[in-house]
């Protein structure tokens, strides 16, 4: 951003309130409580259950995240759920893991098995990605690929995973179920993140028709092409994710984009700008 840190280095967060304060910083004050939680009518859900989560000591920009994701679900006619998470709840180390990377895979399998019939698609993302794509359709993508039961983008062409794990689109479906109790318990967790154990179940075909079922697409689809502030041409398209940088450019990029949306709905116009007007000189 064209901001030094000096802007910052005052900066307030009140994180045990869950509300993040922007005074004086040209950055809009946001609770989380606004944000937790969406359920389209009935009548227009269009059948996808959008999920993130966070933990405290990162609320100064996953509150401004989450309520980007959450004005996207509403926008679409999908549902959306907050995840605050405690590692120091009683039961967390029974259900969770310390490593908070791994923990996706067990919330979707959690929603997996607790969703509506209704509910055709569970959609996770991380809480440094944003949708900045409002147009962008769950139901389309998977038009494309009828067979798929998992999408999600492949990684920078120098990484070492088959894919990004900061966008799982999950087909309710129990192919989808049973390969995310093999995801959660096929690799020791404490000697690897999520992506590493991944890789390794897919190198090995492992379930045999892995391949075939879970799809990594190009990387604009669902990801950004690391580091998103290069360019021109664009390096993302529907989703921004800010992976690898740090909280304090994430959380005035991702207030700019929560601040666009404001002012949108706001006004009379029948869309958001265009990449919510996070442009690539913005990013830089």
């Amino acid at each position: 951003c064209a901001y030094s840190l000096d802007f910052y280095s005052d900066y307030r967060e009140h994180c045990e309130s869950g509300v993040v304060s922007g005074d004086g910083f040209d950055l809009e004050n946001v609770s989380v409580n606004e944000y937790r939680s969406y359920r389209a009518p009935d009548e227009s859900y269009d059948g996808v259950q959008v999920i993130t989560s966070a933990t405290r000591n990162i609320f100064s920009y996953a509150t401004f995240a989450a309520a980007v994701n959450f004005m996207y679900a509403q926008w679409r006619k999908y549902h959306f759920s907050f995840i605050e998470e405690n590692p120091q709840a009683v039961d967390f180390d029974v259900k969770y893991d310390k490593d908070s990377r791994w923990n996706k895979v067990q919330y979707l399998l959690e929603h997996i098995e607790a969703s509506e019939p209704t509910t055709k698609y569970i959609m996770w993302l991380d809480a440094d990605l944003i949708v900045v794509n409002v147009d962008f359709s769950v139901q389309s993508l998977f038009a494309e690929y009828p067979d798929a039961h998992i999408l999600m983008s492949k990684d920078k062409v120098d990484a070492p995973f088959v894919g990004n794990s900061g966008c799982i689109i999950v087909k309710v479906s129990e192919w989808s179920r049973e390969f995310l109790k093999l995801w959660w318990s096929a690799y020791d967790r404490r000697r690897c993140c999520d992506q590493n154990a991944l890789t390794w179940l897919y190198d090995r075909h492992i379930p045999d028709d892995i391949q075939s079922k879970l799809i990594f697409l190009d990387s604009l689809e669902l990801n950004t092409e690391f580091p998103a502030y290069l360019g021109p041409p664009y390096r993302y398209k529907n989703m921004l994710h800010l992976a690898g940088l740090t909280t304090i450019y994430r959380t005035r990029v991702f207030n700019a984009a929560y601040r666009s949306l404001k002012r949108w709905k706001a006004s009379r116009e029948v869309r958001p700008v265009p990449l919510l007007g996070i442009t690539v000189e913005f990013l830089q």
